[in-house]
């Protein structure tokens, strides 16, 4: 199976494991850097990282008309290029201990640009690759991703430990170098070698796939529930511990690591999707429920196995979203493959930025309003048992059951 994969996607996989090394590197420190230096409430700061997302859904809007005109290579390398500019510039703010506000200008431009430099990367791959090794692709993509997700929290915890600037500056770098290694990897595009329309009447009939759409809308309470693993978490453990910026990014290196080694292993396992979607929700839901139950007894050594428990909600759900998002939305349906997989990719970005801009702010204030932690993350993690609940239905009044052997 892994022989069937293009060699493409292992070079998009390491571009973007770069990328998302410096990107964690240095954004998982900003609510602890407005928490702890600049002295806002943790609803304050889960509101600006929330508004900043809520921005980024307008990237995820043109991204697909975007990649159209100008192909998904061309696009991937300027706005990511902008992106380490911006980071710069975050940097540069932070250094010179400027007004928070700010840096505010700087995340949005950062959020907004997301949708548009990783629209066209995962599209490129969902085209490169058919429905018989699609998870499998998906799956080495989030891995690597994910291995920059490990490392650079902890990476990121030593710099901030010296100076909060300096990983800013460090994703700065990382992310140019990443576009260097696209220009030099990537050599075509699909809106040459792959003949797709996106238009108006292309979008009218994209959206008439009701499975997709409720499958889609749904799968916004994963995306909320892996928002809370940055700033509701982050804040939470450093008001409630005081713990480290070195504990905290070994916290996320085992979040990062697990998915690393497990996310490939877990989907050549797991063949039935729905299940693993479900099973992810309600591990989700278990884990960020013992969280507040390790934290009423201050056990911060537990939180670990919180972390487990969470990463492997994560690894289930994830991957398994992202295909059957794929595969409904091409069920019966008269586009060809370019166009839907533009279109997938765009929509699953904007429902993903949805509940990243949604999850930090309903958590943020849910921290500010009530002070036990058994209450706090019982309320936070119940968006896993909607979502189980909902798919349930979803998947009841749906008269074929998707997996990986039949579809």
């Amino acid at each position: 199976m892994l022989k069937s994969i293009p060699y493409t996607v292992y070079f998009l996989t390491i571009s973007h494991m770069l990328i998302a090394f410096g990107y964690t590197m240095s954004y998982v420190f900003i609510p602890v850097y407005l928490f702890e230096v600049k002295h806002l409430s943790a609803g304050i700061v889960g509101s600006i990282t929330g508004l900043a997302t809520f921005f980024g859904l307008l990237g995820w809007l043109p991204a697909s008309f975007l990649t159209q005109k100008m192909g998904e290579k061309l696009l991937m390398i300027v706005s990511f290029t902008i992106r380490s500019l911006n980071f710069f510039f975050l940097g540069w703010i932070i250094y010179f201990d400027l007004p928070y506000l700010s840096l505010i200008p700087f995340l949005l431009l950062n959020t907004f640009l997301m949708g548009i430099s990783i629209s066209p990367l995962e599209s490129y791959i969902l085209n490169i690759t058919t429905k018989d090794n699609r998870n499998i692709a998906v799956s080495i993509h989030r891995t690597g991703m994910n291995i920059g997700w490990a490392f650079g929290p902890f990476v990121g915890g030593i710099l901030a430990h010296i100076n909060y600037a300096l990983p800013f500056f460090g994703t700065f770098a990382l992310t140019l170098f990443a576009v260097f290694l696209i220009q030099l990897t990537i050599s075509s595009n699909f809106r040459n070698s792959k003949s797709y329309k996106i238009s108006y009447k292309s979008f009218k009939t994209f959206f008439t796939q009701k499975k997709f759409l409720l499958f889609s809308l749904n799968s916004l309470n994963l995306f909320i529930l892996m928002s809370l693993l940055i700033t509701p978490l982050s804040v939470f453990l450093t008001s409630h511990f005081q713990i480290s910026k070195m504990d905290l990014g070994k916290l996320y290196l085992l979040n990062g690591l697990m998915v690393s080694f497990l996310q490939i292993p877990f989907s050549l396992w797991i063949k039935d999707l729905y299940f693993s979607v479900q099973a992810g929700l309600f591990l989700y839901f278990v884990g960020y429920f013992s969280v507040g139950f390790f934290s009423e007894f201050h056990h911060l050594e537990l939180i670990f196995l919180s972390m487990v428990i969470i990463t492997i909600g994560e690894i289930l759900s994830v991957s398994a979203v992202y295909t059957l998002a794929s595969f409904f939305a091409k069920e019966n349906s008269e586009l060809d493959d370019g166009t839907i997989n533009s279109y997938v990719s765009s929509f699953i970005g904007f429902i993903r930025s949805l509940g990243w801009s949604i999850g930090p702010i309903i958590a943020g204030w849910i921290q500010d309003w009530f002070h036990s932690p058994l209450l706090i993350w019982f309320l936070s993690a119940s968006f896993g048992i909607i979502g189980i609940l909902v798919f349930k239905i979803l998947f009841y009044f749906n008269s074929s059951r998707f997996n990986n052997s039949n579809t």
